[in-house]
């Protein structure tokens, strides 16, 4: 099931808080594939050595989808198409780009923002 998609951070730190839901999706995928943002930021979110190794355990567990050119020069196009209205930031562009290059529908909570960015689709599940 989880093969199309990619789930955003925001998903992953809900299932790490204990959030039954997120635990419960992220259960149902089998194969949980994630941007290099993502592992960025759950990494950069880490308070302590013990933190940085829980998260790198847990990384180990997914399919990181590396940032292309291709990503990278997509990621350019959506900021000028929607960090103005949208208020999107470079690790979002990132995000949507990945999934717009690759044909992944995105697994967020952060529906506001990425439902108005016409190029990605949205896991409703």
């Amino acid at each position: 099931m989880g093969e199309d998609l990619l789930v955003d951070t925001n998903v992953i730190i809900d299932a790490l808080r204990g959030q039954n839901s997120a635990i419960k999706l992220l259960d149902s995928l089998g194969v949980i594939n994630v941007s290099a943002v993502t592992a960025g930021e759950l990494l950069q979110g880490c308070i302590s050595k013990k933190d940085q190794e829980k998260i790198q355990k847990l990384l180990d567990g997914f399919n990181i989808i590396q940032i292309t050119e291709e990503v990278s020069v997509h990621s350019l196009f959506l900021l000028e198409k929607y960090c103005l209205s949208l208020k999107i930031g470079l690790a979002d562009a990132q995000i949507a780009s990945t999934c717009s290059i690759f044909g992944y529908k995105l697994v967020t909570r952060d529906t506001k923002h990425f439902s108005k960015i016409e190029e990605i689709g949205l896991f409703k599940g």
